[in-house]
């Protein structure tokens, strides 16, 4: 296995954590990171390689835990303003449509299928309960019936709405699904009516479509994804990631 890495220097004391991790994770998930930030290496190192993973790690968590914050907005925002005490699944596209759109021809873009999931074997639900049913891009559809005032209240910058949503999307599944973030393809996300992509604006974007109340708290935390404790004290160590892979988000 380790004859595949004959380009990354590895000590004699990390060589059986290495191969033990290329039994877990694979070995052309390590292939594909090192080939990722070996450009940017004078030497490239296990500990350098090690930290990447790691820092890949503490990235997908953090996603998966915003976009968890958002879709709880999401939810709170239309069962707070919305009520519909029953729905079936052959008649919710329209009733929710009825309910929600406002001087407007906006359809629900969800197929019937992934409605027919969301109810199972229950024959009504209310507004209410399909909500809490309903994965992120249910409640992306759902969102985009809204009128303009609504996303206004909700986001700083509702231009492109529906990309950049769908662009958090594809981030989530990447996460979720354990991919590695470092050399993945992202969806393009659009600022201030101009185009950005990679990884470090598609967080951004995330986190602009977070509640302003946790902006704050959700940025400082993808920041210090760079550090993590490492030793019996809980004391910090930065970890050693290449400038190009490195976040920094503003603070609001």
């Amino acid at each position: 296995m380790i004859e595949n890495f004959d380009d990354v220097k590895i000590n004699l004391e990390h060589k059986d954590e290495f191969v033990n991790y290329l039994e877990l994770k694979g070995i052309e998930r390590y292939r594909r990171l090192c080939d990722q930030i070996k450009p940017y290496c004078d030497e490239l190192t296990y500990e350098i390689v090690s930290d990447h993973y790691r820092y890949d790690i503490k990235l997908r968590r953090m996603i998966f835990k915003a976009v968890g914050l958002l879709e709880i907005a999401f939810k709170a925002y239309i069962c707070n303003r919305f009520e519909i005490k029953i729905i079936t699944a052959k008649n919710a596209k329209q009733l929710i449509e009825d309910k929600l759109v406002i001087n407007s021809k906006k359809k629900l873009n969800v197929p019937q299928w992934k409605i027919d999931c969301i109810f199972d074997e229950d024959k009504e639900l209310s507004l209410y309960e399909f909500i809490e049913r309903s994965d992120i891009a249910v409640l992306n559809s759902i969102l985009l019936l809204l009128p303009k005032m609504c996303h206004k209240e909700l986001f700083v910058d509702t231009e492109d709405l529906d990309k950049n949503l769908t662009a958090v999307k594809k981030l989530r599944n990447l996460a979720m699904h354990h991919n590695l973030l470092l050399g993945a393809n992202f969806n393009k996300v659009y600022r201030d009516k101009k185009c950005y992509s990679g990884l470090n604006e598609n967080i951004k974007n995330l986190i602009s479509l977070v509640p302003k109340r946790a902006r704050g708290n959700i940025s400082n935390e993808f920041n210090n994804c760079i550090f993590i404790r490492w030793d019996e004290y809980n004391q910090k160590r930065k970890l050693n990631i290449v400038e190009e892979y490195i976040l920094d988000v503003e603070v609001d």
